[in-house]
Parts: C-alpha cells; sequence; structure tokens
C-alpha cells in the first residue's frame, strides 16, 4: 500500500496529534480544517505549506490538492467502445468520470500514463457510474494493475477509486476508494 486516506470523526484529524510511525512515504490525510496533506520525505522550511511531523527530522506534511475543486479530465466515455489512457500530467486534471449513460459493453482497462511528467502526489480520481456485467481495470504506464471496479454495481450507486502520482517509482500508485449508493 502506497498510501491511505486516514478518516477521523468528522473525516479530519489534527496533523500533530498524527502518529507516523507506520504510515509510508506518500500517505494521504485531511487535517481538522479540511485540508488535505500528504507525508513527504523534506527538509523544506516549515510555512503554510510544509508543516514538521511529530518533530521527525526529514519528514513533512505537504498541502495536497484533492477536494471539491477537482480540475476534471476527459470524460470517460470512450471505454464503452474499447480501452482508453489518459496523461494526467499532460492536462493536469484529478477527476475523470464515466458518466451515467455510457455503459460498458465488455471488460475495460483504463491506463493512467505519466506524459507531462506529473509531480510528486498528484492525485487521479476515476469516477464510474457503471452498472453493467463488465469490470473496469485501471493499470499504470507499465500496465501493472492498481485496481479493479468489480461488475454489476448496485443501480443509482457511484464508485470512485484515487491514484497519486509517485516520483520515487515514477508510476501512478492506487490508495484508496469510495462507494456511494447516490451520486455526490
Amino acid at each position: 500500500m502506497a498510501g491511505i486516506l486516514l478518516p477521523a470523526k468528522g473525516g479530519a484529524v489534527a496533523l500533530e496529534s498524527v502518529d507516523v510511525t507506520n504510515m509510508f512515504v506518500g500517505t494521504m490525510l485531511v487535517d481538522d480544517v479540511g485540508q488535505a496533506w500528504q507525508l513527504t520525505v523534506s527538509t523544506t522550511a516549515l510555512d503554510s505549506t510544509h508543516k514538521a511531523v511529530n518533530g521527525i527530522t526529514g519528514l513533512r506534511w505537504v498541502a495536497a490538492t484533492i477536494g471539491l475543486g477537482d480540475k476534471r479530465g476527459a470524460d470517460l466515455t470512450g471505454l464503452g467502445a474499447g480501452d482508453l489512457a489518459i496523461a494526467p500530467g499532460t492536462d493536469k486534471a484529478v477527476l475523470y468520470v464515466q458518466p451515467v449513460g455510457t455503459p460498458l459493453t465488455a471488460n475495460r482497462v483504463l491506463t493512467l500514463g505519466v506524459g507531462g511528467s506529473p509531480v510528486s502526489g498528484h492525485v487521479v480520481k476515476v469516477r464510474i457510474y457503471d452498472t453493467s456485467a463488465f469490470t473496469l481495470t485501471v493499470k499504470d504506464d507499465a500496465a501493472t494493475t492498481l485496481f479493479t471496479f468489480a461488475a454489476s454495481a448496485a443501480a443509482g450507486s457511484v464508485r470512485e477509486a484515487w491514484f497519486w502520482f509517485n516520483v520515487g517509482t515514477t508510476h501512478f500508485s492506487y490508495f484508496s476508494t469510495f462507494f456511494w449508493l447516490t451520486p455526490p
């Protein structure tokens, strides 16, 4: 597991209270005022976008860009006809959506490309409204399976998987999944 979104009461945590002993670099969380942060190896001076990690030299919480203001990439309507590849680093997008009414017609693959040199921690969200009997597998640019959306979700449901770019491995990694019974 390369990173996780840590839920707490109200969906947020007090940054200064987080024990990072068993966390991976790249772990993401949302603090008690709704700001997303990513655990990073760094000694950058502390400021509004770089916070100390319980006094551990060489680690920082760095402000991340996830949330309601996500830039939307191209709709994934083409998944009905075949596999697709997207390049989040090129279009600087975060959210990619397979719209309602564009069902999968076979098992499909969505590849997260690294064109455009994504920055470390670039978060990509793949949201699907599909309720067909087919799967959607998300792979990185090296054809490694990161996550598979199962077939036949409940009618009216929305599923979303989050991925982040790990500059250390130069690939996207999976870190969280969300499921709603009614659209967000």
